[in-house]
Formats: structure tokens, C-alpha cells, sequence
């Protein structure tokens, strides 16, 4: 699993964005990472991803500090999807995702073997992207790009996967269907981490949920969404008021106000 163990999170020894987080994120499970804006959730996501040095504390692979490993080692076993990424504009959708076989391949590989092939068929179909695997990366929707760069995570079969607002340019059904996706890749034994926002979403698709504290920069509070998404708790978090319905079994998010 990955294991964060009393990391300080930031730029600035003296100013950190986190502080002594604590978390374990297990295989089999979505955790999904929310708070307020500024609170630390793409800083958080960049130093489990070996993009940003902890201030202190370390993080955990296996029982192995990722400080120790190589980026191609840390690449065959964790994906990382970023809010945004750019490509070459005539790169299209399949070139695109078969460079998530990068870290499979040796340096000199020209060649995509029988496992990549497939490794890349699997995502687009997984992505739903199939039919647009032609199409130059110019030609693209800001959804569609979205959901090439989660292909790209795909095609590197990494035991764990970690997406930064992987919906924040979707419709609603494309919303859906990253849920659908998610909670199907935890069905084989990968671990989700997940950056949301939207209450409802969280709810639908996380085993855990990890709420950062903006203004004491700690994590408030994880556990179940039952737990944790509580109408006292997101007000604690947020500084909003929430009222929570259910209709079928399922909860309803329902924003009322300052």
C-alpha cells in the first residue's frame, strides 16, 4: 500500500501547506482527498506522486520510501493524472496513450510488444475513447482530453492509481461513467486516489474520505463517507451549510448558504 508517515507538505520549512499527515491508502479502495481550495490537495497528490520533496516525513511504497526509487521503478507501479496536460498537436489519441507503456519499455524500444498493444487497446476501450483513437490531440474537447491523459494512466497497469479532479471538464454522464470506471478498477485490486469536489460524487464513489483542513493545514478528518460526510462536518470544513437528504437509499447534497 501507500503509506504517508508524518509528512509536512509545501515549500517552505517554515510555512508548510500540510502538516504530519498520516494516512494509509489501501489496494481495493477509493480514497477520495477533498477540501476547500488552497487547503493542499494537488501538493498532497504531488509529493505521494515523487513530483514534490516532502518538507519532512516520507512516503511509503510497499514498506519503501519512494525517496529511494527510480521514476521508471515508481512508474510500472503508480499512475498519476494531472488536472492538465498538454501534447503535441498532431500526436493522436493512441500515440498519446501508448506513451503510458514508457515505463515498461527499454530506453532503445521502438517497438510496441504484444502486451503493450494490448495494454493500450484496454484503455481506450476502458475510456471509452475507442472511436476517437485517430484523432489528433487539436481536435480534441476539453473532456475528451481528460479523458485521454486518464487512458494514459490506464495503459500503464499500475497497481495504483491517482487521478487530480479527473471530472472537473466532463458532462454529467462522462462524470458517471469516470465513477463507474473508478469503482471497477477497485474491483481488480487497484488502489484509487482521487482528488473531487462535488459531495455527491464523493459519496457515490469512495470507500475513504480524507478532508483537509484549509486554515490549521491538517487533515481534519477520515474515514467512511457516512462518517465523514456529515452535515456538521462539511460546515467545520467548508464554512458553508449543507443539508443532507436521502431518497432511495441514496444520499442528496444540497447547498443552503453561508
Amino acid at each position: 500500500m501507500i503509506e504517508t508517515k508524518s509528512l509536512y507538505v509545501g515549500w517552505d520549512k517554515n510555512n508548510p501547506v500540510l502538516k504530519d499527515v498520516s494516512l494509509q491508502f489501501k489496494p481495493g479502495m477509493v480514497t477520495t482527498i477533498a477540501g476547500p481550495n488552497g487547503s493542499g490537495k494537488s501538493s498532497l497528490l504531488k509529493t505521494i506522486t515523487k513530483l514534490l520533496v516532502p518538507l519532512a516525513g516520507d512516503v511509503l511504497l510497499n514498506n519503501n520510501s519512494i525517496a529511494q526509487m527510480s521514476f521508471a521503478d515508481f512508474a510500472r507501479k503508480v499512475a498519476y493524472v494531472p488536472q492538465s496536460k498538454d501534447f503535441a498537436a498532431a500526436l493522436t489519441v493512441k500515440q498519446i496513450i501508448s506513451l503510458g507503456r514508457n515505463a515498461h519499455q527499454m530506453w532503445w524500444s521502438w517497438q510496441m510488444s504484444e502486451d503493450d498493444t494490448k495494454a493500450v487497446e484496454d484503455a481506450l476501450l476502458k475510456a471509452g475513447l475507442s472511436e476517437l483513437q485517430d484523432r489528433s490531440w487539436n481536435c480534441l474537447s476539453g473532456g475528451e482530453r481528460q479523458r485521454t491523459l486518464i487512458a494514459v494512466a490506464l495503459a500503464q497497469k499500475a497497481d495504483y492509481l491517482i487521478l487530480d479532479e479527473p471530472v472537473s471538464h466532463l458532462d454529467f454522464k462522462y462524470q458517471l461513467a469516470v465513477a463507474d470506471l473508478l469503482k471497477s478498477l477497485k474491483e481488480s485490486g487497484i488502489s484509487v486516489i482521487v482528488v473531487l469536489h462535488d459531495l455527491n460524487l464523493i459519496d457515490l464513489v469512495s470507500d475513504n474520505v480524507v478532508l483537509l483542513s484549509k486554515e490549521n493545514k491538517v487533515v481534519h478528518a477520515q474515514g467512511t463517507p457516512l462518517e465523514i460526510l456529515t452535515e456538521d462536518t462539511l460546515e467545520q470544513v467548508f464554512s458553508v451549510r449543507v443539508k443532507i437528504s436521502t431518497v432511495e437509499q441514496r444520499r442528496s447534497f444540497h447547498l443552503l448558504g453561508y
